[in-house]
């Protein structure tokens, strides 16, 4: 065990030394300096678990989750024909159950009333009705649970679907995992382990709740038939227990929120560490690796810990509430039985009667841990359809219609101020061309985050902070030129224009007026994507930044054309935004201004293509649909495999239908060739992609690989736009757009003649 112990990374070794009582490892002491302390820290060294830094304040208050409840619950019933038939039975046998149960405790009560009578035929007639009972209930109480699962396996499916549906419209997938998403963590578990749990635990909760409804109707009356003071007992005493357990377990909605949360982290972590073991044991990080596992693993037991207490106090009271159950109803209707008003099997009916109306009334008591996690769970499924339907018409949405539930959802504290940072930005810039020039622009550029920042601070003082801010800016900027030219000096200008921008900036914030013109929302500076036949790539005085909240200025005025069939290549240092125009060329960025006209059909092709679970011929063919797929003989698919070099791929890995862990199998280099022949399968078709969007997908591959891959496009005579550092490329393309930082950028034309008769000319990237 000590061995086994000594291979895993430390923290997780010493917590299991701690566990099973294993001696502290070498060079480690135990950090309280006695034998049996379970942690240990290196000597000279203690290391602290980090905080997490997301905010775990997830307040939820009942009429909140159940309005957001109905919102996700109501679309399945209300829009899919059969779950209303399904509803309509499972009610009915509810309905069933009850009355079963009704008839049980008359069946019991006279059973007992001719037992403690000593009338033989009453008892065996009763023993009779009792069985007689059991036969009937039996199969009303196994349709009514499987009827139950079913219409929930039903409503899982149908939720499943819708919400998978809005996860890929609108690209949501993307945008939950670009730009933190808002905070929104493991949208996987999200969208199956939540729905699930929904699902389920809102159908049994519901019926539930209305066979208590009916049981309380139905055994109310027979408890008030019998000693009406018994009933008000059991009022007070429900009541009581209600509050008290409202009050010591409120914190087990918070803490079942946060589980939810850390156990995903958790697993996330150990899948991550899964998918890049490979570059993990590369770097030796084992220990980097261990020390992250093991500070989420501290997180989710701390949480554990306090879930548990709460647990525990909670119990304590359900105990108690419990057995004081059995001996209550006796004690109140005993001084009746003794003064011989009732029959024993009057004593008995009340007990049965008392318990069914306290269990209707104690249905928050005996299940406040499960409402709480059923709570968290709805607060997180919430969350996450708000943050995918928060961009759709409201007629179009499925769960969340009024735009003040997303809002509720997805408030943040500054979200104002990140959310006008493009805003700010944009018209510093135009301000700055109009008034100075480049040194105006510069002086925007660089004081994007101060403008931010006062923006945040100037929100509480003004309606329209971005007008005041513009006009501020541009009258700052043209005081400031007309300065320094007056002055004759050239540093006067540059001097005139950067005081210019930042009184400006001040003045603005400061004296923006509620009745100027509205600042433009976040959603409207944006870029227009349009899409149309044989037009290649034409890009119209785009002007382009990162998402909020950083908001850094990447082009600005970017204007070119790439005919059908022309080859573009974008240059630039790292950082410079690169790959991010391919992302506005594919729609994935829109934050700035001006307009990019596409190619209806576009394929883009990373630097590590995406390997989807399936076949090789699924692999060759994605993301067709499969009646698109089907067009493609074997013979094709052959032929393309064989023009990147892959002949030998089918045969080695067990036919085109074979299935294998395509990610794992390939290298890098192999991947990147079957990224390529998948393009080649695309362009094929009759409508298939005529541009193509490269980003660095030749970076594994030796240089003749690379020419046969380019030689390929342009046999296939499709429009190329690539992203990359290899000088090789140039020979490749017929021109080269230089992106050279703070929205600078240069067009150069690529003498392909020249690169080919003089290599040296390569270096030039």
């Amino acid at each position: 065990m000590q061995a086994l112990v000594e291979a895993l990374p430390s923290q997780l070794a010493g917590r299991l030394r701690g566990v099973v009582g294993l001696a502290p490892p070498s060079g480690l002491e135990n950090e309280d300096g006695g034998p049996s302390g379970r942690r240990w820290r290196r000597r000279g060294r203690r290391s602290e678990p980090k905080e997490d830094p997301r905010n775990e304040s997830a307040r939820q208050d009942v009429g909140r989750v159940s309005r957001l409840f109905l919102r996700l619950a109501l679309p399945y019933f209300t829009t899919e024909p059969s779950a209303k038939w399904y509803l309509g039975g499972v009610v009915a046998l509810t309905l069933l159950q009850s009355g079963v149960s009704v008839a049980f405790s008359y069946i019991m009560r006279d059973l007992w009333s001719g037992l403690s009578n000593r009338d033989i035929d009453l008892f065996y007639h009763q023993v009779t009705l009792f069985f007689t009972a059991t036969l009937v209930a039996t199969p009303i109480v196994v349709a009514y649970g499987y009827s139950r699962d079913l219409l929930a396996l039903q409503w899982r499916k149908w939720m499943t679907e819708s919400v998978t549906s809005v996860y890929f419209s609108h690209r949501n997938y993307y945008a939950l995992e670009s730009a933190g998403a808002g905070g929104l963590d493991n949208p996987d578990q999200r969208l199956t382990q939540d729905v699930s749990s929904f699902t389920h635990e809102s159908l049994t909760f519901l019926l539930t709740l209305l066979l208590s409804a009916v049981d309380l109707a139905s055994f109310s009356t027979i408890l008030w038939s019998i000693y009406p003071q018994l009933f008000g007992v059991l009022i007070v005493y429900a009541g009581v227990g209600t509050a008290a357990s409202v009050v010591i377990g409120k914190r087990l909605v918070n803490l079942n929120f946060v589980a939810l949360s850390r156990e995903a982290d958790l697993r996330y972590s150990l899948v991550r560490l899964r998918e890049n073991a490979e570059s993990v044991a590369f770097y030796g990080g084992e220990e980097r690796e261990g020390s992250e596992i093991a500070r989420r693993l501290d997180s989710v037991v701390e949480n554990r810990s306090a879930l548990i207490a709460g647990e525990r106090n909670l119990s304590a009271l359900t105990t108690a509430y419990h057995y004081l159950i059995q001996a209550l109803p006796s004690l109140v209707v005993a001084p009746l039985y003794f003064a011989g008003s009732i029959q024993l099997g009057v004593v008995t009916q009340s007990y049965s009667a008392f318990n069914h109306v306290l269990r209707d009334l104690s249905l928050l008591v005996t299940r406040f841990d499960a409402l709480s996690a059923f709570g968290a769970g709805v607060n997180r499924l919430g969350e996450i359809v708000a943050f995918m339907e928060r961009d759709m018409d409201p007629a179009e949405r499925l769960f969340l219609k009024n735009d003040r539930d997303i809002d509720n959802l997805l408030a943040k504290s500054n979200a104002a101020a990140v959310a006008a940072a493009p805003a700010v930005a944009l018209a510093a810039v135009a301000a700055g061309k109009e008034g100075g020039g480049n040194a105006a622009t510069a002086a925007a550029s660089h004081s994007e985050n101060g403008m931010a920042n006062g923006v945040a601070n100037g929100v509480s003082k003004s309606t329209d902070v971005a007008h005041g801010v513009a006009n501020g800016v541009a009258n700052g900027v043209a005081n400031g030129v007309a300065n320094g030219v007056a002055n004759g000096v050239a540093n006067g200008v540059a001097n005139g224009v950067a005081n210019g921008v930042a009184n400006g900036v001040a003045n603005g914030v400061a004296n923006g007026t509620s009745d100027a013109p509205s600042a433009p929302a976040p959603s409207e500076i944006v870029m227009n994507l349009e899409e149309s036949k044989a037009v290649g790539l034409i890009m119209d005085k785009v002007c382009m930044f990162t998402p909020a909240p950083s908001s850094r200025l990447l082009v600005e005025d970017l204007t070119l054309t790439a005919p059908p069939g022309s080859r573009l290549l974008i240059a630039g240092a790292s950082g410079t935004g690169k790959s991010s125009l391919l992302r506005a060329i594919a729609g994935l960025w829109r934050t700035g201004s001006g307009t990019v006209t596409r190619d209806t059909s576009a394929f883009f092709l990373p630097q590590r293509p995406y390997c989807t679970l399936g076949s090789l011929r699924e692999q060759l063919t994605y993301p067709a649909d499969e009646e698109t797929a089907a067009a493609f003989s074997d013979e094709d698919l052959l032929a393309t495999l064989g023009r990147v070099s892959l002949g030998d791929l089918a045969a080695r890995s067990g036919g085109l239908d074979a299935v294998v862990d395509w990610g794992d199998v390939l290298s890098l280099g192999e991947q990147q060739r079957l990224g390529f022949a998948r393009l080649l399968v695309a362009t094929s078709a009759a409508d298939g992609p005529r541009l193509t969007i490269l980003d660095e997908s030749t970076s594994a591959l030796d240089l003749t690989l690379e020419g046969k891959m380019y030689g390929a496009l342009a046999d296939a005579g499709v429009t190329v736009v690539s992203v990359g550092h290899r000088p090789s490329l140039l020979r490749y393309h017929d021109r080269i757009l230089r992106v050279l930082g703070e929205g600078r950028w240069r067009l150069e034309e690529v003498d392909a003649a020249a690169v080919a008769q003089d290599s040296s000319l390569l270096q030039v990237l």
